[in-house]
């Protein structure tokens, strides 16, 4: 396995245990994450506690939590792929989607993400 394959299962697992400082841990500082537009979650978090006080915590204000269930994941020296399934519920509605994210590495640490729902339009009618 490569170990930027081994980097993105262990922010998974982290991310997973609620292990946010862990996550973080496996992150440079300035990680860019990019969220795709269409909803009030959409754009460009500059910074790891960016995205995490921005981001993560919006999520999880608006849907009390969210179930990941990850399928595969491949990486090389600078980019990697996760493939997930991501579950969650708001206003008693439920919702389920497949999910990329791609990762960009620098210095064994995660350095930016894509982050791909492959239904957007769901994705944009429950944070809307």
């Amino acid at each position: 396995m490569h170990p930027n394959e081994r980097l993105i299962r262990t922010q998974i697992e982290r991310f997973l245990a609620g292990d946010i400082p862990g996550w973080l841990a496996l992150c440079t500082r300035d990680l860019v994450v990019h969220v795709p537009p269409g909803h009030q979650l959409s754009g460009t978090y500059d910074g790891a506690q960016t995205f995490v006080q921005k981001f993560i915590s919006k999520v999880m204000e608006l849907t009390g939590g969210v179930q990941l269930e990850p399928h595969d994941f491949f990486a090389n020296d600078e980019r990697g792929v996760g493939l997930y399934t991501i579950r969650t519920q708001r206003n008693g509605v439920n919702y389920e989607w497949q999910h990329l994210n791609v990762y960009h590495f620098r210095d064994g640490k995660i350095a930016e993400i894509w982050w791909t729902p492959f239904d957007q339009a769901k994705v944009a009618t429950l944070f809307a």
